[in-house]
């Protein structure tokens, strides 16, 4: 999963999918993958279901402590780039 961090200064540019939508659909992605309901994701990380079916929604914006708890029960890491570099 890539998420690129804006610099200071740096223009806000519209387009067509917002970073947090992009986040919320890699997560939900990686959770149907796995096999695990959004119900069982809420129960293993403590993270009440209505977060979860929002943040997947991409009407919520999330805290990266939550996250972080979040990609952990899924098994995935935040990797934070340099605009236009590619791992």
């Amino acid at each position: 999963m890539q998420f690129k961090a804006r610099g200071h200064g740096a223009p806000h540019r519209k387009t067509s999918a917002r970073p947090i939508n992009q986040l919320a659909s890699a997560v939900k992605d990686a959770r149907v993958l796995q096999g695990m309901t959004q119900q069982e994701l809420a129960e293993r990380s403590g993270i009440s279901i209505f977060f979860i079916r929002k943040f997947e929604q991409g009407s919520r914006s999330i805290r990266l402590d939550k996250l972080y708890v979040i990609l952990e029960f899924l098994g995935l890491d935040l990797l934070v780039l340099p605009r236009g570099t590619r791992p």
